[in-house]
């Protein structure tokens, strides 16, 4: 009997392991979100793990709800849309909270200006924003259309002079020309103003700051640009040409998969020592064969994510993350009422998050439908088993 014990112990843990090497080997690129998560923030995770609520590490802010495009693949068209945009004292007084939250010996790390329904340099206090986060030593991100780069802020200077004080900017594309985007984004999109302001950034830049992320999003109207695109961000100066895929249009993109992977390759041979050309899905992912990372969630998991990732809504109301910032999701409390940390150790929140993901989650990102993946099988394992497997294949 105790043979028989001993033998299904060890082969239990032989499935650990190869689930969570199976984990680790999803991602051969940048964008290894387990294998991140463990270099960057295992002790956050054995927190969560041990049911405590350590800040997230990441806060994303969206300035404004209005944006000066209108993209044919935007999640957020489907969205209830909120209303507002911050000013000069909200700002001021996320990053007196930001800096005075600390709990169980973490803090946010990362402060990212995005948008679900809107565009952060359409607001024009977006600038003194992150005049104001630059000196707080958090890491600063921002995702934009590129549109507002040379537009004038509040400040009466442009954009980016305060865009170079950044660490990451992701620039989303999504067209290799002005015709492409004009059509899948409206006649205010102009491809040549965009990477105009990306040349600019790439020029002014000192020592690869911000590092330049181009974004394309593959649809059904933009596929056949990839290549042009690919060739004009590196041209431009960017870093990486970033890749995904329509979540919103399973069919159409199922029925272009071949014609998508091929031209990927040719995207792929455009790399260079200074420039990556990266795709966040597998081959299998964009042909289908893995249809739960398409558009809107089809099973119920806990949502672990909600614990490593916030969002500060335009009318300064703080949500579960930026994808569930919308008016049909339900936020954990108003940020003109209580302090960031008073709201995140609130009863309220704490009950939200607990019930995630809720009707409010309309869509979940790669990030987080891999996130909530791993860590609830990180979950089965046992402390011991889960430092053993990381000291010996991460750390």
């Amino acid at each position: 009997m105790t043979e028989t014990i001993t033998s299904q112990a060890e082969t239990s843990e032989e499935v650990s392991e190869k689930r969570f090497l199976q984990f680790l080997e999803r991602g051969e690129n940048p964008y290894d979100y387990e294998r991140i998560l463990l270099k960057r923030h295992f002790p956050r995770i054995q927190a969560i793990l041990q049911e405590k609520s350590p800040p997230p590490y990441e806060l994303e802010i969206q300035p404004s709800a209005k944006c000066d495009i209108n993209c044919r693949h935007c999640f957020g068209r489907e969205c209830n849309k909120l209303q507002g945009r911050l000013e000069k004292k909200e700002f001021d007084k996320l990053a007196e909270d930001i800096q005075d939250f600390e709990q169980d010996g973490f803090k946010i790390e990362t402060v990212k200006f995005c948008g679900t329904t809107g565009e952060p340099l359409v607001n024009p206090y977006t600038g003194y924003a992150i005049e104001v986060f630059s000196d707080t030593g958090k890491e600063i991100r921002m995702f934009t259309n590129g549109m507002g780069i040379l537009r004038v802020n509040c400040l009466g200077t442009s954009n980016l002079e305060s865009i170079l004080k950044i660490n990451n900017l992701n620039l989303s594309l999504d067209a290799g020309s002005d015709e492409t985007i004009k059509r899948i984004k409206g006649s205010n999109a102009d491809y040549n103003q965009i990477m105009q302001g990306l040349e600019r950034i790439a020029h002014l830049r000192k020592s690869k700051k911000p590092a330049l992320v181009v974004s394309y999003v593959i649809t059904h109207d933009n596929y056949f640009d990839v290549e042009r695109a690919t060739i004009d961000a590196r041209n431009a100066g960017a870093d990486v040409m970033r890749f995904k895929i329509d979540l919103t249009a399973q069919s159409e993109i199922m029925d272009l998969s071949e014609k998508i992977l091929e031209i990927l390759q040719k995207a792929k041979s455009h790399e260079s020592p200074s420039f990556k050309v990266i795709s966040i899905h597998s081959d299998e992912e964009i042909q289908g064969r893995n249809p739960s990372i398409f558009g809107k969630r089809t099973k119920y998991s806990d949502c672990y994510t909600s614990y490593l990732w916030s969002c500060v809504s335009p009318d300064f109301q703080l949500y579960p993350c930026g994808h569930s910032c919308h008016g049909d999701s339900e936020p954990y409390g108003n940020l003109h009422e209580q302090t960031l940390k008073e709201i995140w150790k609130s009863t309220k929140a704490k009950e939200r998050r607990e019930n995630l993901p809720c009707k409010g989650c309309n869509f979940c990102p790669p990030f987080g439908s891999r996130t909530n993946d791993f860590i609830d099988f990180l979950s089965s394992l046992s402390p011991e088993k889960l430092n053993e497997l990381h000291e010996e294949y991460v750390k």
